[in-house]
This record gives structure tokens, sequence and C-alpha cells, in this order.
């Protein structure tokens, strides 16, 4: 852009084009002797991927929760049908008893990568330490968990990466 304004530049000084015409070219290139303004805090190397592996969590824990209100209920029901099918209410509640458990165990796993999703989204710097930690546990749930680990350390341990900064 510099080379196109110190062109019109020498033409004006050489006659070839009057200064209401180099005026008319600058705007054309949208050149008005302003500076442009400066970027956009976001838009720091990196945070491209930073966002991408927020919203990744975000999504895997939701998909978690989800999971887990799912078997709850399930289990529930399944110790519903057992205690209305004459089969004793001890029974009953332990098939509940353990679908809670497993409820709970799933929410428990699932709100650290939440937590930490939103907190890379809104930049926080904490989140980006919380999400590496879950990401080591994430290694061990082969397939998707490990790919999204393995780009969450990739994403979040390059050098330009300055998160909250």
């Amino acid at each position: 852009m510099n080379e196109e304004i110190l062109r019109i530049q020498k033409m004006v000084a050489e006659g070839k084009v009057t200064p209401a015409e180099a005026t008319e070219l600058l705007e054309a290139m949208g050149a008005k002797g302003e500076r442009s303004p400066p970027p956009a805090p976001f838009a720091k190397p990196g945070t491209d991927h930073v966002k991408i592996v927020g919203t990744l969590y975000v999504i895997f824990a939701a998909f978690g929760l989800v999971g887990a209100i799912f078997l709850l209920l399930m289990f529930m029901g399944i110790g519903g049908l057992v205690v209305g099918a004459g089969g004793g209410t001890m029974p009953g509640l332990t098939v509940g008893g353990v679908g809670l458990i497993i409820a709970l165990f799933l929410a428990m796993i699932s709100l650290p990568g939440l937590i930490g999703g939103i907190g890379l989204l809104k930049g926080k710097s904490w989140a980006k330490v919380l999400i590496l930690i879950v990401s080591a546990f994430h290694l061990l749930d082969i397939p998707l968990g490990t790919a999204l680990a393995l780009y969450a350390f990739w994403a979040l341990t390059r050098p330009e990466v300055k998160i909250g900064v």
C-alpha cells in the first residue's frame, strides 16, 4: 500500500495527475491519510486454536453431562420397573443408587472440562492450566478424548500462545 501511495505522490510531482485526481485514487485505495486501526486484542497469535480447544472442551463436557443425566434416568427407570414388577424395594433402590453414583461420577469428570473450556473462551490464564490437567486424563479416553487432549497440548503449549496477558 505504501508503494502505491509513493507512486501516486511521484505522479503528482511529475504533473501526470492533479492533486484532486490523486486524492480520488487514494480514497479508492482506502488510504485517506489516516492510520489503520490497531488490531483487535483477541487477534494475538495462536488464539484461534485456543478458542477451538475451548469450544471443543465445552462440547465434550456437555456430552458428558447429557450422558450422566441419561444414565441416571435410565437406571432410575429400571429401578422403578424392578419395584413395580414385585421384585422388592431393595433391589430397585440398589439399581437406582448405582445409577446415581455413575451419573455423579460422569458429572464430576465433565465439569472441570466445561469450566476450563468456558475459561479459555473468556481468555482466563488459569483455564490453560486446568485444560492441560484435564487433557492428561483425557489421554486415556480413546479415541476422541485422546485426539482432543493431543490437540489441546499442541495448541496451548506453543510459545506464541499467551492467554490472559
